[in-house]
């Protein structure tokens, strides 16, 4: 038996070829993911401000034998506070660490001329333990407001007094900490942190007077 064709006009020979196929008419988007900050850390600004407008070359006068040195000893050396404060020191930390970070500071740009280092414990291991010694070539962090007598303020730049960066801080069980450049340093426990650097002779030649500026970078 034979089963005979049936017709299918054109129009619905279109309609089923259209329903086998899905068209997209005019739509178009986008999606961009957000930048994703390194957890537990906040920058409080990009660029820092001293405690300090400037500095003065200590006097060189009987008690302060500072230009030159006498008498066998070193020079005294003095310190700067960093922080994010835009008027007075002390109202914005530097950064902030709010959990469990791993770090690496250098210096992106410019070098720590003028400056001789600073006085605190090797590192981030050594914060809860010591010993306190002076590092060359270092920066140092230490806990926000921890500040003790700070030796001088934005409108005061010639005083003098022989105090390094530990001296200046109290001692809450957290030590002024020197940080080495290109180490990873671990950072455990929530805490807002300043910066402090020491001098001992600012260059006063024609070609560099004063402090220079430098760039630290975290990673």
């Amino acid at each position: 038996m034979k089963i005979g064709k049936k017709y299918l006009p054109p129009l619905a020979l279109l309609m089923i070829s259209l329903a086998g196929t899905a068209y997209a008419i005019g739509i178009q988007f986008k999606q961009s993911a957000p930048d994703v900050p390194v957890k537990g850390l906040t920058s409080n600004c990009s660029s820092l401000t001293s405690n300090r407008a400037g500095v003065l070359p200590p006097p060189n006068s009987a008690g302060n034998p500072f230009y030159p040195a006498v008498g066998g000893g070193p020079m005294p050396r003095f310190s700067i506070f960093f922080d994010c404060s835009q008027t007075d020191f002390g109202a914005t930390p530097a950064f902030s660490v709010a959990g469990t970070t791993q770090l690496t500071a250098t210096l992106f740009s410019g070098s720590l001329n003028g400056y001789s280092g600073c006085t605190g414990v090797d590192g981030m291991s050594k914060i809860y333990t010591g010993p306190v010694q002076y590092f060359q070539n270092r920066f140092c962090i230490y806990p926000a407001g921890q500040e003790v007598g700070a030796p001088c303020t934005s409108a005061n730049d010639d005083c003098v007094a022989d105090k390094t960066c530990d001296v200046n801080t109290a001692n809450s069980g957290l030590y002024m900490v020197a940080i080495p450049l290109g180490s990873l340093q671990t950072f455990s426990t929530f805490q807002n942190w300043n910066y402090c650097l020491e001098y001992a002779n600012p260059p006063t030649t024609t070609a560099t007077i004063g402090l220079g500026a430098f760039t630290i970078q975290w990673m």
